[in-house]
């Protein structure tokens, strides 16, 4: 079994230093920085460093994305060829979810050569089956430095689109909501296998989670599988009663939702407050549609009525906010096309 610190691979380690002295590692950065590591709910254009607040509805599934950034020296991105990582909640956590084991490590072309998700499950279970529950051992390394990469050689190879600053991303899974109240805070850690960078021993690397300074950095050797006690929460999940038809979570069934609903049309996007089963389809307009006005805040909703689709064509509601007024009972849509 290979332990991916740098120990295991001393003997790659002349090839690995010359490849980061090398044109791959071109990118200018300016000053030196540790390794950062991340949760978004983006999958392809994510906020810099963030530590997001979920509201999460009973019943209901988001997709959670990790991201990562290798350390940079005073001129260009270090090359980070080996990750181990946990997402393990606090002790004052609620049992409010589930993590549905469908992690998959992002791995395009020859980034890494061993990884450990759902599709490679090596060892012990990545999803452990306490409540709450915690991910452990997402893994990826590079034993074969001549044939595999790693990030950060060559920002070119950045996850990112949208022009964001060059960032990985690592991995992705669900997290399902089985609660209608509470919260829990979840923390990014090092895994048992440690973290090193191309030319380095573990102990040289240094990592920093979620939206922290700086100051709050763990070593790649020393702090595996910790959290500080001046670390931050990387993720919070607050639980709150399913509402079918939420598509966007936001308490109400409004507009927006459609929105939601139109964009996601015929995809298998999990959308929150969506009680069907399969793709996004009819099914779910109809769901809205019946649900539309209701709010979660009271048991008091409002009757409005909701539009009909068409066959052919979609419903035109790029003035709806401006025009649709709570206080009204009526909604003014515009409707682009004639009935089917």
């Amino acid at each position: 079994m290979i332990d991916i610190a740098y120990e295991r691979n001393a003997h790659c380690s002349v090839f690995a230093i010359l490849l980061c002295a090398g044109l791959l590692c071109h990118v200018p950065r300016g000053e030196a920085a540790p390794a950062r590591f991340w949760i978004s709910l983006n999958g392809s254009n994510p906020i810099a460093p963030e530590a997001p607040t979920l509201n999460l509805e009973n019943g209901g599934r988001r997709t959670i994305h990790v991201w990562g950034r290798p350390a940079t020296d005073d001129v260009n991105f270090k090359n980070l060829q080996n990750l181990s990582l946990n997402l393990v909640p606090a002790a004052s956590s609620a049992a409010i979810y589930n993590i549905v084991d469908s992690f998959q490590v992002f791995n395009p072309g020859n980034r890494f050569e061993i990884v450990r998700d759902a599709s490679n499950p090596v060892g012990s279970p990545i999803a452990s089956m306490g409540s709450p529950e915690s991910v452990r051992g997402l893994t990826a390394a590079v034993a074969q430095t001549n044939l595999f990469t790693g990030i950060g050689n060559d920002a070119g190879d950045s996850s990112c689109s949208g022009g964001c600053e060059p960032s990985w991303r690592i991995a992705s899974f669900e997290i399902g909501g089985v609660a209608s109240s509470g919260s829990a805070s979840l923390h990014l850690q090092i895994g048992s296998l440690g973290m090193n960078h191309a030319g380095e021993f573990s102990e040289m690397t240094e990592v920093v989670f979620g939206n922290d300074p700086s100051s709050v950095s763990y070593n790649g050797k020393n702090n595996r599988e910790q959290t500080l006690p001046n670390d931050t929460p990387d993720l919070i999940l607050n639980a709150i009663p399913f509402l079918a038809g939420d598509y966007n979570g936001d308490s109400s069934v409004n507009a927006a939702d459609y929105v939601i609903w139109r964009d996601n049309l015929g995809t298998s996007s999990n959308l929150p407050g969506d009680t069907t089963s399969g793709s996004v389809s009819l099914q779910d307009y109809n769901v809205w549609k019946s649900n539309f006005g209701a709010v979660r805040a009271s048991a008091a909703s409002i009757a409005v009525p909701a539009p009909e689709p068409r066959t052919s064509y979609y419903i035109s509601i790029a003035a709806l906010v401006s025009l649709c007024s709570w206080r009204s009972a009526k909604l003014r849509v515009m409707a682009e096309v004639p009935h089917a």
